[in-house]
C-alpha cells in the first residue's frame, strides 16, 4: 500500500511540475548517443530525447522560417542540396547529459503538422521518429530505417526540387515524363528536344496520397501533394499561419537508381533548329536574342507554379548543344529558382552583363563566367 501511494504522489508531483511549467524553466535533459542519423543520405548531428532520436532544426537545415510575433517556426523542406552535413566523431558514451531542455511556447510545423518540439534554449529540436515511420512513408512524406547492428536511422523524407536529377537529365539532353499505365504511373525516358513538356512532366498528384513511380516494373520513386503553411507578412508588419488554398506536389526519387538508368542511355544529340524548336514549345518566354553565325544566344524566362525561373543558353549552330550558363549560379531559392537582373547583351564585343548576386559578365566567345571588375 506504501509503494502505491508513493507511486501516485510521484505522477501527481511530475503533472503539477509541467503543469505550471513557466517559458524558459528547465524541464528535462539532452542525452548524448551513439546512433548516427542520416536524412536523404546526408548525415546530421543528433541527440538522444525521452529516448527518441532528436535533430536540431536551426543546424541541420537553412530551410525554415521562424515568426516571433506568433512564436511558430515553419519547416519548410529536407530537400538534400539545403540540409546541413556533419561528420561526428563520438568521442563520448552514450546517454550523457549534454543539455538542458526548456519549456517554450514555439510552435513548430511541417507540411501542416504540428510536431512535437523541444527547446535547447534558443534552438528547435525534432524526433526523427515523428517525421517518418518505420519502413512506410508517413502521412507527411517520411520514413525511416533503423539498423540496430550498425546504430544508424536513415530518415527519407520526400522533398520537392532535386538539382541533382534535373543537372542528371541535363546532361544526356533526356526528359523523364510521367504517363498512367494501367493503374500507375510509369516513368519513360526520351529526349528534351522531341518532347512538349518540361523535366519531369506528367504524372497524377491526388491529394493527401504518396503514389509510386515505376520503371521498368521497379520503384523509382514517389509522387505526392502535401498541406502547404505559408507564413504571411500582413501590413501590420504582423505574421499569419496560414494553410494554402492548394496544397504542394513533391517529386521524390532514388537518384542511384535513376544515375544507372539514365547512364544506359546514348547522350541525345538534338540540332540547334530543334532546341530552338524546344524552347518555343515548353513555356519558354525569350526576353533577349542574340545571333550570330556561329551561335544563338537566348535569355528566357519560364513561368512554373512558384512563380518561375530564368536561363541563359548559348545554342551551337554547327554541334547543336546548348550552354547552360545559369548552371553557374547556385540557387537560393527553396525551389531552384534563378533571377537575373540588369541583363545586357554587348553585341559587338559578344559579352553578356547581368546582376546576380554580384554583377557579372558572360564572354559569348570563350563561355567565361566571372565577376566584373570594378
Amino acid at each position: 500500500m506504501k509503494r502505491i501511494t508513493t507511486i501516485i504522489i510521484l505522477c501527481l508531483t511530475l503533472f503539477t511540475t509541467k503543469a505550471y511549467a513557466k517559458t524558459g524553466d528547465v524541464v528535462g535533459n539532452i542525452y548524448s548517443t551513439d546512433i548516427k542519423a542520416y536524412i536523404n543520405g546526408v548525415q546530421v548531428e543528433s541527440y538522444n530525447i525521452g529516448g527518441k532520436t532528436c535533430v536540431v532544426v536551426e543546424d541541420i537545415t537553412n530551410q525554415f522560417a521562424y515568426a516571433d510575433d506568433i512564436r511558430t517556426l515553419t519547416i519548410w523542406d529536407f530537400a538534400p542540396e539545403y540540409l546541413i552535413s556533419k561528420k561526428i566523431t563520438y568521442t563520448k558514451k552514450s546517454g550523457i547529459p549534454v543539455g538542458k531542455i526548456y519549456e517554450t511556447d514555439i510552435k513548430t510545423y511541417f507540411r501542416g503538422n504540428k510536431l512535437t518540439a523541444y527547446s535547447l534554449n534558443g534552438k528547435m529540436a525534432i524526433a526523427i521518429e515523428e517525421l517518418g515511420n518505420d519502413n512506410t512513408f508517413s502521412d507527411i512524406g517520411g520514413k525511416y530505417i533503423w539498423n540496430e547492428e550498425e546504430r544508424t536511422i536513415n530518415l527519407e523524407m520526400m522533398y520537392r526540387y532535386s538539382s541533382k536529377l534535373h543537372d542528371m537529365l541535363r546532361e544526356k539532353t533526356l526528359n523523364m515524363v510521367i504517363n498512367e499505365k494501367d493503374g500507375k504511373l510509369v516513368a519513360e525516358f526520351v529526349p528534351v528536344a522531341i518532347t512538349n513538356g518540361s523535366i519531369l512532366g506528367g504524372g497524377i498528384r491526388p491529394d493527401n496520397s504518396i503514389i509510386p513511380v515505376f520503371y521498368e516494373n521497379e520503384i523509382i520513386g514517389y509522387q505526392g501533394r502535401f498541406p502547404y503553411m505559408e507564413l504571411i507578412h500582413g501590413e501590420d508588419n504582423k505574421y499569419t499561419l496560414i494553410e494554402n488554398e492548394y496544397q504542394e506536389s513533391v517529386d521524390y526519387y532514388y537518384l542511384d537508381k535513376i544515375s544507372k538508368i539514365i547512364a544506359s542511355f546514348s547522350p541525345v544529340k538534338p540540332t540547334s533548329e530543334e532546341w530552338l524548336t524546344y524552347y518555343e514549345q515548353n513555356l519558354y518566354t525569350v526576353k533577349q536574342k542574340f545571333e550570330t553565325d556561329e551561335y544563338v544566344f537566348l535569355y528566357m524566362s519560364q513561368p512554373n507554379t512558384h512563380g518561375g525561373t530564368h536561363f541563359l543558353v548559348k545554342i551551337d549552330k554547327e554541334i547543336g548543344e546548348p550552354i547552360h550558363y545559369d548552371s553557374a549560379f547556385k540557387s537560393v531559392s527553396l525551389y531552384g529558382q534563378k533571377y537575373f537582373e540588369d541583363v545586357v547583351v554587348d553585341e559587338q564585343n559578344e559579352k553578356v552583363y547581368l546582376h546576380y548576386d554580384y554583377d557579372y559578365v558572360i564572354d559569348l566567345k570563350t563561355n567565361e563566367v566571372k565577376i566584373k571588375e570594378s
